[in-house]
């Protein structure tokens, strides 16, 4: 999975206000939950250039998510290049038990938004009047339907736990912003109790 991708899923992660559950076979459905905990600023931060809100997850099939809801874009943007960490915990309850598990620098945020063919295409293409160009133009732009394959995922007991991610913006080199995006990923329950 690239890291773009996977920033992509951890913003819409940190979005999540409603995440429907859809009258499929059990067979269709994703195995497991998204338990949305925060975004917030980074300690210690400013607010980020950009961000997204309303988010609604919608389960397409058992690899993909519809994807629906707001970018919001708070200043022109241009030269773009992050910082995403990655730390995991057993339970947002077990602090002790956190583990840094990655960072990556992505130098090159402006080449890949546009990017034809890549695994984010599709998503980029259904966020309404978008120029994913660099400069990245200040707005409020509609997400509908934008799909988010999520097969990387499926039944991945590494998967579950209780997540932290940071990811630090610089625009044209400098401090743009830091989200710290928190949510815990569970196995996903059987109406029975059981676990799938």
């Amino acid at each position: 999975m690239s890291v773009l991708k996977g920033f992509l899923l951890c913003l819409l992660i940190a979005g999540v206000h409603n995440a429907p559950q859809m009258d499929l076979p059990a067979a269709d459905l994703m195995h497991f939950d998204v338990l949305m905990d925060d975004m917030i600023p980074c300690p210690d931060s400013e607010e980020s250039s950009f961000t997204m809100s309303d988010i609604e997850l919608e389960f397409y099939n058992r690899t993909q998510l519809l994807v629906n809801g707001k970018l919001i874009v708070k200043e022109k943007l241009d030269s773009l290049k992050g910082r995403f960490e990655l730390t995991k915990c057993d339970s947002k309850q077990q602090v002790d038990s956190c583990q840094f598990v990655m960072s990556t620098d992505i130098n090159n945020i402006c080449e890949k938004l546009p990017e034809k063919g890549s695994d984010w295409e599709p998503f980029m293409m259904k966020i309404k009047d978008f120029d994913p160009e660099c400069p990245l133009e200040p707005g409020t732009y509609d997400i509908e339907a934008a799909p988010l394959d999520t097969s990387t995922f499926q039944d991945n007991p590494v998967l579950y736990g209780y997540w932290i991610a940071d990811f630090v913006l610089l625009v044209n080199g400098e401090f743009g912003g830091c989200n710290r995006i928190s949510a815990s990923i569970v196995k996903k329950r059987r109406r029975g109790g059981r676990a799938l």
